[in-house]
């Protein structure tokens, strides 16, 4: 019998900030740091370096086999992976978020564990050879997906080291992965490949295929919000891509760009000289990714509020704009309102606030995208977003593009957002030496190179105690396995072995979070619903488990069961 649908449920979107949503602070007293030393080349053996793993636990809930009713689910281990985060931010996990979920119900140990590259888990720059004074490709080669994943399989064989806990207990118990975004379709592919060790995985708003031009991001969101916004912001592209991108195949590169009237754009946008007009398009996409970022727990006001004004700002507000548009020598209408309109909003909420406490500066000093990403410059300390890039530029892609200038009456999804904002601007850091000079081992590829990802299964990814869990609304819906363009929307059945769960109304990793001590935000109906159907489906998976790590017999066909 199938496990209940979602999509009976009220399609809400409450939205927040993801930074805010894991803002609370998590019990330290009930949680314990740990190291685990891994191999930096697990496979060709280039280097014999070494580096210290980092990961934390707690024992707030943990009941030993030993205390527990014959009849009882075994103690478990219940395993968050932090993805392309630093680790120690994610360890409300623990005792807030859906990792105490799991332990609480099961009376197992968290583990939240971070990955390569990224926190504080990666050599001393100085141990490289030739003691480098920055992070280069040569340092950060062994940086790819199939390392990070035998780092995971390692620290299960032997990295799992709990104080007061008896080792022989702790090798006998299951270990369950969890992770959301990237470190979703980590879990997957820890269950595909590592079956012996991952008895069973989560995989939450997983993206599971690779690919340069992700320009289907914008669509989710795009159907998703306000359809007057939406209407509103395609209509203002309409009209200064004339502009900025008269031949919008051709991205940033537009030799036939009319140079007065682009000047005239960027002092009406108040980015004069401004060096690349693409910078200044890239400030108008920004809003939108506020759209991932929105979580049901912690509500922040800038997302909806750049939506509302697309929909709605008074004509009244206008005027100033459509006279100096005039003055600047454009014709009356030849920037239609809704490019006023987004002109508007950027100018007062990011433009002028920063141009002009810089004495009416230089917007590139503001704005130009060599100044916003200083994270990339040199630095003995590795920041995570140089880190996320690296594998962006060699593996992932998922560069979130305009999608390609159309054909008449070919396919073509909502424009939100300018053609300057292609996939050259896009991975612009890894081509620049800048960013990431010529390596002596180690070239940075012309593209990224995702075969060892996309050859864990994609869309085809299936197993026994694999659950998926994906937000309606979430953009990067549309390369999970409820993708409606590439996978039919999700065209299995939802049971306990194999969890197929989408959330009404949801966004990304909705899932992962509770309401903090202390809020008075309620918890979203279809958000309690998908965490009990996770909680029923995973006591079914500890029903299965023989007691040791092996597959055993007992790896069997789905067993489905009706509401």
């Amino acid at each position: 019998m199938l496990l209940s649908p979602l999509i009976i449920l009220p399609s809400i979107l409450t939205l927040a900030s993801a930074k805010g949503s894991t803002a609370a602070t998590a019990n330290k007293s009930s949680i314990r740091a740990g190291h685990f030393t891994q191999t930096l080349d697990h496979f060709d053996h280039t280097t014999n370096l070494t580096f210290q793993q980092r990961y934390w636990y707690s024992l707030a809930d943990y009941v030993p086999n030993s205390a527990r009713s014959h009849r009882a689910a075994p103690s478990a281990i219940f395993l968050f992976d932090a993805g392309e985060f630093n680790a120690e931010e994610r360890l409300t996990m623990l005792d807030t978020h859906l990792i105490s979920n799991f332990t609480k119900s099961f009376g197992g140990i968290g583990i939240v564990l971070e990955n390569r590259y990224y926190g504080k888990s990666y050599p001393n720059l100085t141990a490289f050879d030739g003691r480098p004074k920055t992070w280069g490709v040569d340092e950060m080669r062994w940086l790819t997906h199939r390392q990070s994943l035998e780092d995971t399989a390692r620290f299960i064989r032997g990295g799992m080291h709990f104080d007061g806990v008896n080792q022989a207990d702790v090798d006998q118990m299951p270990v369950i992965v969890y992770g959301g975004s990237l470190s979703g379709a980590r879990a997957a592919h820890l269950r595909i490949k590592y079956p012996e060790l991952v008895f069973g995985a989560w995989a939450s708003s997983a993206p599971i295929l690779a690919l340069p031009d992700f320009y289907t991001y914008y669509w989710t969101i795009a159907r998703s919000d306000n359809v007057t916004a939406v209407q509103s912001l395609q209509a203002a592209w309409a009209s200064i891509d004339a502009i900025l991108a008269p031949e919008p195949a051709k991205g940033p590169v537009q030799p036939k760009r009319d140079r007065k009237k682009l000047a005239a754009f960027l002092t009406l946008a108040g980015v004069p000289n401004m060096t690349e007009p693409a910078d200044w398009a890239s400030l108008a996409r920004d809003p939108l990714d506020g759209h991932q970022t929105a979580v049901w727990i912690d509500p922040d006001p800038t997302y909806p509020a750049y939506l509302n004004a697309m929909a709605h700002t008074e004509d009244k507000d206008l005027v100033s704009l459509r006279e100096q548009a005039v003055h600047l020598g454009f014709k009356q209408g030849e920037l239609n309102d809704e490019a006023l309109k987004l002109i508007h909003w950027l100018r007062q909420n990011v433009v002028d606030g920063c141009t002009g406490q810089n004495d009416g500066g230089s917007a590139d000093a503001c704005f130009g995208r060599k100044t916003q990403e200083v994270w990339l410059t040199p630095d003995p300390e590795l920041n995570e977003g140089k880190a996320f890039v690296f594998q962006q530029c060699t593996e992932y892609g998922w560069y979130r593009t305009a999608p390609p200038a159309s054909l008449p009456a070919s396919l073509a999804g909502p424009k939100v957002l300018s053609s300057l904002i292609d996939l050259r601007y896009s991975r612009a850091e890894c081509d620049d030496p800048a960013f990431f000079p010529k390596g002596k081992h180690f070239d940075m590829p012309k593209e990224p190179d995702g075969r060892f990802f996309n050859g864990l299964g994609n869309f085809t990814i299936r197993k026994s105690r694999l659950g998926w869990v994906d937000g309606e609304k979430d953009p990067w819906r549309s390369l999970s396995v409820h993708s409606e363009y590439l996978a039919h929307g999700g065209d299995r059945s939802n049971t306990l072995d194999e969890p197929f769960i989408l959330t009404p109304g949801a966004g990304h990793h909705w899932e992962m979070f509770n309401t903090p001590p202390n809020s008075t935000v309620k918890k979203p109906f279809a958000i309690e619903a998908a965490q009990k159907m996770m909680l029923e489906a995973t006591a079914h998976w500890l029903s299965q488990w023989p007691g040791h790590r092996s597959e055993g017999s007992r790896e069997g066909a789905p067993t489905e069961l009706s509401a």
